[in-house]
């Protein structure tokens, strides 16, 4: 998280920077330095005075900012992993009566939007979508980011479009 800097010296040193010609442009990668006080123009300040970066990865960040300004949530792919007692079906399933018969099934990708944090998402999927109960249970076992996630998906167009059309889709806003 960026801690807030005191804008007002920053600019300072920014005016200094550019000097005072006229034609000396005062907007860095679309952000007005000499403009009113802003999110971006604070942490273009700040990769500015403590990293050098490239063009590219100046814009990718103010992108980001920009895009949580604007209300654009990250979304996170939470994968989850089903465990299923066949014990459960005919007996009583408990490990106490000797009766329990946990077999590996499939999982489920679960896309989560309208949510800022990794965490938040693992925990909201966890408590909206997943069972945990003696005949059948459903943990997370990875999660990432939406485009990690969409990277690392097979070329094969058609298993792909599978994975894609599988998913769920969730969101803390669809829930009344």
């Amino acid at each position: 998280m960026v801690k807030s800097v005191n804008t007002t010296d920053l600019k300072s040193v920014a005016q200094r920077l550019l000097g005072s010609s006229p034609s000396a442009s005062t907007k860095i990668a679309g952000v007005d330095l000499l403009g009113p006080p802003s999110f971006e123009f604070e942490i273009l300040l700040l990769i500015f005075f403590k990293k050098t970066l490239d063009n590219c990865q100046i814009d990718a960040i103010l992108n980001l900012t920009k895009g949580k300004q604007e209300g654009l949530d990250m979304k996170y792919v939470v994968t989850t992993q089903c465990l299923e007692n066949y014990g459960a079906h005919c007996e009583s399933g408990r490990y106490s009566d000797g009766n329990a018969y946990w077999k590996m099934k499939g999982g489920a990708d679960y896309i989560v939007s309208g949510l800022e944090r990794v965490q938040d998402a693992v925990a909201f999927v966890a408590a909206m979508c997943l069972q945990n109960n003696l005949s059948f249970k459903e943990f997370p076992i990875e999660w990432q980011t939406e485009s990690e996630w969409l990277a690392q998906l097979p070329e094969d167009t058609e298993y792909r479009d599978f994975i894609l059309n599988t998913a769920k889709r969730v969101s803390p806003e669809e829930v009344l």
